[in-house]
């Protein structure tokens, strides 16, 4: 890569203010930052250790700081250096360890944007236009970037540039994903990711069926793995009907528990039911066990679907569920209202029980 002086002067600058140092110092040699980013040593630990909370917390805490230093160090070694051959590798690792850092955000987008724009065709600028792709998409999701346009345009320089690139399909779905659940931008490129992925087609059929599902009816009809009976979405309608996609492996799934016993609690009575989709392991993994111990401890109210196969069950596959905990919601009519109804339910639920 040859970036000139000139050319990431305004780098310097963000990184000198980021990191306190003087523009007009003496600069340190790159064999002088690289000995001491070579110095810096990980903490190690006895896996023993992994339970103790207040070790752990410790650890963690240096971590991040030692993480720091180094990101930082490899923005000197840049400044000082910017055609050392070790910044192939150690730039990305500071731009990805960098984007949750709010106060070094522009600083790692300028160099980013410097490097592809002024060397484009080297695999340093290969991969800050991956990074700078990665970080719009991460930015929109916490709600700090609002232009779309500029997020698909990150993207779309990438695949432009690298349309083998195998990561293309990820930053395509991810996209679709920010554009919103239904919206016309989504649906063009799931249509356009399955015409480019056809192996992938399956999954994409699951999440354009979630988008044209809504306001239809909603069948579903299995034996309860608690007690043998038989329930169905035809028996429910006039309902309001809330579906659990979880696990007992599922530390998430089962740190809302609580919060789901709750609003069962509160809503029940007023004509809400709630069905929880297993997608616990198999029976000869001890899954069913698993889960039938769960809902008798902690005294889980609601049927159970067991489906028996993890991730490759099947009803919840045929969904396009791939990650858990998931909620759908059924209105009184018996027809599918949200495919993302998680964190919605406070506000789903009474509307659908004034309808």
């Amino acid at each position: 890569m040859s970036i000139t002086r000139q050319r990431i002067l305004f780098v310097v600058i963000a990184i000198c203010m980021s990191f306190s140092c003087g523009v007009f110092a003496d600069d340190r040699t790159a064999d002088e930052v690289l000995a001491e980013l070579d110095s810096i040593k990980m903490p190690t630990y006895e896996r023993s250790k992994r339970s103790d909370r207040k070790f752990m917390a410790k650890i963690r805490v240096e971590i991040r700081a030692l993480n720091l230093k180094k990101s930082k160090l490899a923005g000197e070694l840049f400044r000082v250096d910017p055609d050392h051959e070790r910044l192939g590798k150690l730039m990305p690792l500071r731009w990805t360890y960098l984007k949750f850092d709010l106060e070094q955000s522009a600083t790692i987008t300028d160099e980013m944007q410097e490097i592809f724009t002024s060397a484009p065709d080297t695999e340093l600028a290969k991969r800050a236009r991956f990074e700078y792709a990665s970080k719009k998409l991460y930015d929109n999701s916490k709600g700090r970037e609002k232009s779309m346009e500029d997020v698909s345009k990150a993207v779309e320089s990438f695949i432009s540039h690298h349309p083998e690139d195998s990561r293309n399909f990820n930053l395509l779905k991810n996209l679709a994903i920010a554009y919103g659940f239904g919206s016309n931008e989504q649906l063009a490129l799931y249509n356009r990711i399955k015409k480019s992925y056809p192996d992938k087609s399956k999954y994409i059929d699951t999440k354009i069926k979630q988008i044209k599902s809504i306001g239809k009816p909603f069948e579903l009809e299995f034996q309860d793995a608690i007690t043998g009976t038989t329930i169905s979405m035809k028996d429910l309608k006039g309902q309001v009907v809330v579906l659990d996609f979880w696990a007992t492996w599922c530390r998430p799934c089962v740190a809302e528990m609580p919060h789901m016993k709750k609003l069962y609690a509160k809503y029940h009575d007023e004509g809400v039911q709630f069905i929880g989709i297993s997608l616990d392991k198999s029976e000869d993994q001890g899954g069913l066990a698993a889960l039938k111990k769960y809902v008798s401890e902690k005294e889980i109210p609601w049927p159970q679907y067991y489906q028996g196969n993890k991730w490759a069950s099947e009803f919840s596959t045929s969904w396009g569920i791939g990650s858990i905990p998931a909620m759908f919601v059924i209105d009184k009519k018996g027809n599918l209202k949200s495919t993302q109804a998680r964190y919605k339910l406070e506000k789903l639920i009474p509307q659908l029980l004034a309808e």
